[in-house]
């Protein structure tokens, strides 16, 4: 899992630009994938930053942890999600 700490999924440029750093040594592992997930202050996925790791992250897989769960639409942020290739997995309690 992609996460520089432990309080919401709203992250900032500096958040970003560490777990980018932290993606960077992760790729050098023997993994598959990674799981990651990050919100808007209004409880949306937020799309350019996954858009963003994700890039930075191919080949491997991308994981949307359970942020999802928190979000107001979930269909219609999912539906956004598929215009990211790698994005190949959605982890969910069931959402709200």
């Amino acid at each position: 899992m992609l996460r520089n700490r432990a309080e919401n999924f709203v992250y900032n440029a500096t958040d970003i630009e560490i777990m980018l750093h932290q993606l960077d040594r992760l790729k050098h592992l023997e993994i598959l994938g990674i799981v990651f997930g990050a919100l808007t202050e209004d409880n949306k996925l937020d799309i350019p930053t996954i858009s963003n790791i994700a890039q930075a992250a191919q080949p491997l897989s991308l994981t949307i942890h359970k942020c999802i769960d928190q979000v107001e639409n979930y269909k219609e942020d999912i539906n956004r999600l598929k215009l990211i290739p790698n994005v190949q997995y959605i982890l969910s309690s069931g959402t709200k």
